[in-house]
């Protein structure tokens, strides 16, 4: 008379209603468990992506070609090949020519006339430096450059063996 555990007993803890009433509530340890992981704040809402170029990126590019263009346009005068050549002591070539025979230096100067032209050789200028005037020698292979009078050139000269100034480069300031 006794029936085995029917599917349809109230009691059954496999019922239906059972399982309905086990999900709609829960046990004080699975509120905990709740609240604990749960953040104190919302997560921040992502922004939209942008299809637009980065401009922290395009911002650093330009600020490195700005550096770049003000660094030649501060230091690129300072690339003169002379630069480690003495100046041309003046007042020591026109007391003794003979001391300062075989060096090498740099002369600023402004050109005054042509006092010889030698087709083969060259040619032979005054300049003036200082207030003081000088002669020149401009051998052939510097012929390329137009040297007129009252013009300012910067001169790489020698000294030659007997005294004279020879220029061995000339540039336009």
């Amino acid at each position: 008379p006794d029936a085995p555990d029917a599917p349809d007993a109230p009691d059954a803890p496999d019922a239906p209603d059972a399982k309905l009433a086990s999900s709609l509530f829960f046990s004080p340890l699975q509120y905990w468990n709740f609240f604990q992981n749960t953040p104190s704040q919302p997560p921040m809402a992502r922004r939209a992506s942008s299809s637009s170029p980065n401009f922290k990126f395009i911002g650093g590019v330009v600020g490195l070609l700005a550096a770049l263009i003000g660094a030649y346009i501060l230091f690129g005068k300072t690339q003169d090949s002379y630069r480690t050549t003495s100046v041309f002591p003046v007042k020591e070539y026109l007391e003794n020519a003979n001391s300062l025979r075989g060096n090498t230096y740099r002369l600023e100067a402004v050109v005054d006339k042509t006092l010889e032209v030698a087709p083969d050789v060259g040619r032979l200028i005054s300049v003036e430096t200082g207030g003081d005037m000088l002669p020149l020698f401009v051998p052939n292979k510097l012929n390329g450059i137009n040297i007129e009078r009252s013009q300012k050139f910067h001169f790489q000269v020698q000294i030659d063996a007997k005294g004279l100034i020879v220029a061995s480069d000339i540039r336009k300031p």
